[in-house]
């Protein structure tokens, strides 16, 4: 199977490079001329992309701000080529040589490369997993022409725009039906480009404690309440003592996200333990815990998996902020991640009361759960006063870690932690209220 040849690289390079270039241009209302030399010399010098150069506002950096970045983003490579190294057991020039060999082949940048683990797939898996994407964005493009009346050539540079000057990436692109919103409201929609600023400036040391569940878990142990156990450096008595009095069991590997590879253990006398932890054991490294039972007002939406509230919290001058917060529920999975099929709504931070209704990843809105039927809009989170009392204290935990978006499990007497996370996620913020052409940064502003 070979790779889809959609456009020549040649062309899309060029067209890529002008179409950025223009966009940089109108938006600062400078000559085209003078950001393009601005921009060739920040990709010669500091092998800054074009994208990169708009996205990062560089036309006014100096050359100490554009070393700076280089040195840091170089830095950021190597580190990626040595976690690659450590997966594939291998020497870190032999993953860099194939990195390079299969980047080229994938027609792919390493970043993406990286972060989507091409490395670990077969060349057919892989040349696979590329082509979908490609499908995609060219489905993608034909649905918003047909939606907004734009000819391709206009979708293209909206989206661009959208990616470049606000950070709209293509999938919120389409779930937020960017093309019927001017530019001034999507001025206001927040991205990952807001949730870098924010964490830029407020979390400065510690992000070990979030990115590994296992440290998350015991350094939260307060607030997590409940065992864990990891499939690594153990034994099978440790694991025997763990599933003392737990009935149910919630397995996931400690690098995931979004719950992949995560799964749901019913335990009881008919269990047999010791072929569970052989079968634990040869899998990668898990982190096991203890099912969290979930409030019976949240068993409304979905009581076949935990339906979080995801609280993004800011610590600033010694107070803490929840400057934003939605509800996640699930569809029929075992997770509330909306990319298995989830929804989310937003929630008046004050009162806990479900403010709009829900939405699904690709933007479609429901007044009511498709399955069990329970509305969205007006539901009142139980036991709100608790959760604002623990994110203020959780926020606190890690000296030098100020924002975080903490998954949050509401239980029949209290709450407790599922998770934090440094990406706080304000992409999902911001498609909570999308369908109302709502913007969420000012939501953020305050703490920008």
């Amino acid at each position: 199977m070979g790779l889809k040849n959609l456009f020549s690289k040649e062309k899309v390079t060029d067209v890529a490079k002008n179409s950025t270039i223009n966009i940089i241009s109108e938006n600062l209302g400078v000559p085209y001329q003078e950001v393009m030399n601005k921009a060739k010399h920040a990709k010669e010098k500091y092998g800054i992309s074009y994208m990169t150069f708009g996205k990062k506002g560089f036309f006014n950096a100096s050359e100490e701000e554009m070393q700076a970045y280089k040195e840091k983003a170089d830095k950021k490579e190597e580190d990626r080529y040595q976690k690659m190294a450590i997966k594939l057991e291998i020497p870190v020039e032999e993953a860099k040589a194939k990195a390079d060999r299969e980047t080229a082949k994938y027609g792919v940048s390493f970043l993406k490369y990286f972060n989507n683990r091409l490395y670990l797939l077969s060349e057919a898996e892989a040349v696979k997993m590329v082509n979908g994407w490609e499908e995609e964005k060219e489905a993608y493009i034909k649905r918003a022409v047909l939606e907004s009346g734009w000819t391709e050539k206009q979708v293209k540079r909206h989206m661009k725009k959208c990616d470049l000057l606000w950070g709209i990436d293509l999938d919120h692109y389409m779930a937020f039906k960017a093309w019927e919103v001017d530019d001034e409201t999507l001025s206001q929609y927040t991205s990952i480009m807001v949730s870098r600023a924010l964490m830029k400036k407020y979390n400065h040391s510690g992000a070990k404690y979030f990115s590994n569940k296992e440290l998350f878990d015991d350094m939260f142990s307060e607030f997590t309440k409940r065992k864990f156990w990891v499939n690594k450096d153990t034994n099978f008595e440790e694991f025997e003592e763990f599933l003392k009095d737990t009935d149910e069991i919630f397995a996931k590997p400690t690098d995931s996200c979004q719950s992949r590879g995560a799964m749901k253990i019913k335990i009881d006398e008919n269990t047999d333990h010791k072929a569970l932890y052989d079968q634990l054991m040869v899998t990668e490294k898990l982190i096991v815990e203890q099912c969290v039972k979930q409030h019976p007002e949240l068993d409304k939406f979905d009581p076949g998996c935990v339906n979080t509230v995801r609280a993004v919290t800011i610590l600033k001058d010694d107070v803490c902020h929840l400057a934003f917060a939605l509800l996640k529920v699930g569809n029929g999975g075992i997770a509330d991640n909306l990319v298995r099929g989830g929804m989310a709504a937003a929630i008046d931070t004050k009162t806990g009361i479900i403010m709009a209704d829900g939405v699904d990843v690709k933007g479609n809105r429901y007044e009511c759960h498709p399955t069990s039927g329970q509305k969205f809009k007006g539901f009142q989170i139980p036991n709100w006063d608790a959760l604002l009392e623990t994110v203020d204290k959780a926020i606190r935990v890690v000296p030098g870690m100020n924002y975080i978006g903490w998954d949050i499990a509401i239980t029949p007497d209290g709450v407790t932690i599922i998770e934090g996370n440094t990406m706080a996620g304000l992409g999902l913020c911001q498609l909570t209220l999308a369908n109302e052409k709502k913007g969420v940064k000012p939501y953020f502003d305050p703490f920008i």
